[in-house]
């Protein structure tokens, strides 16, 4: 159980939004229609807790495959559209 004083306290993950999470906005897919929330939530924390050490090692702009427009960034959306089909499957 977590003590109740523990809770009172400020913690700071280091995660930093802007870097830490997707260039794209939640507009959905063909997959996802209603958006792809989850996908984009799960991937980003396992990158953020598996990322590698370094300089510029941030989520933001890293699956950006064609340049800077949002149709370029197509590897991003495929990647958080699999845990959605993942759990469509079961």
């Amino acid at each position: 159980m977590i003590s109740k004083a523990l809770l009172t306290n400020d913690i700071d993950t280091k995660f930093q939004p802007g870097e830490d999470d997707w260039r794209f906005t939640n507009y959905g897919s063909y997959i996802a229609q209603a958006g792809h929330c989850e996908g984009q939530s799960l991937t980003a924390l396992w990158y953020y807790v598996t990322k590698p050490d370094g300089a510029n090692v941030h989520l933001y702009g890293s699956y950006d495959n064609n340049g800077n427009q949002p149709q370029h960034r197509f590897m991003a959306r495929r990647f958080t559209g699999i845990p959605l089909l993942l759990s469509y499957s079961k």
